[in-house]
């Protein structure tokens, strides 16, 4: 819609102007009629500059749009080794009570034998509890890690998470490049100096001066300020 509207070559409605008056000369009276009409026109470059500002704003809400997406699927991503690394630490806690159990289990047998004295049994019996409350806490946090999970899913059923923690494997070089190339601030970036280019042109090919057909660098220190909107065209 933005581009289709600046590619409308009458940006502006035409102006009707209609006077109705009475004259009178040597005793004779007349009716005077006047219309006129008013249409602004602008210069072909000011319009493909228009058009040009309007095609970078769409890159730039549908890069933000992209930006959003990944921004979920990063958060996606993060939850999902959250809940897989507090499932696996959940499950060696609880292998971790049950072997205190058994520890328990074999000094009690010993006490009992007479081979083993009482306070080694109470040892045995605290570190089993230590256990299990560290296997409790390892499901609690479990738990929240898949609550939210689902949450920014926005799922309303329970979910469980399958995976390894083992590292993946390296990835490929020029994939990376590719990534990296197709990231969102850098189109943004794209479009805006398409933009800054095409401002640049129309100003100067309305102010009646020939656009150099040649690289100009133009000095714009201080550095530290911000150098940005039409006056600068």
């Amino acid at each position: 819609g933005r581009v289709t509207g600046a590619s409308q070559r009458l940006q502006m409605n035409p102006e009707l102007d209609f006077n109705v008056g009475s004259r009178e000369s040597g005793g004779n009276r007349s009716t005077e009629l006047q219309f006129g009409i008013n249409q602004m026109f602008e210069p072909r470059e000011r319009r493909d500059a228009r058009i040009a500002a309007a095609g970078a704003l769409v890159d730039q809400r549908a890069v933000a749009v992209e930006e959003a997406a990944r921004d979920v699927l990063r958060d996606a991503a993060r939850l999902f080794y959250q809940a897989l690394y507090a499932g696996e630490r959940a499950r060696l806690l609880a292998a971790s009570a049950d072997l205190a159990n058994s520890i328990l289990e074999v000094a009690d047998r010993r006490f009992r034998a007479g081979d083993l004295a009482v306070l080694d049994v109470n040892l045995a019996r605290s570190a089993l509890a230590r256990a299990r409350a560290q296997s409790a806490g390892g499901e609690a946090e479990q738990a929240a890690a898949l609550g939210h999970l689902r949450a920014l899913l926005r799922l309303e059923v329970s979910i469980a998470v399958e995976g390894s923690l083992a590292p993946p494997a390296a990835p490929d070089p020029d994939m990376l490049t590719r990534a990296v190339q197709q990231r969102p601030e850098l189109r943004v970036l794209e479009a805006a100096v398409r933009e800054a280019k095409d401002r640049v042109r129309a100003a100067i090919q309305c102010a009646q001066f020939e656009f150099p057909a040649r690289r100009i660098t133009i000095n714009l220190a201080p550095a530290d300020l911000p150098k940005d909107g039409g006056r600068f065209d």
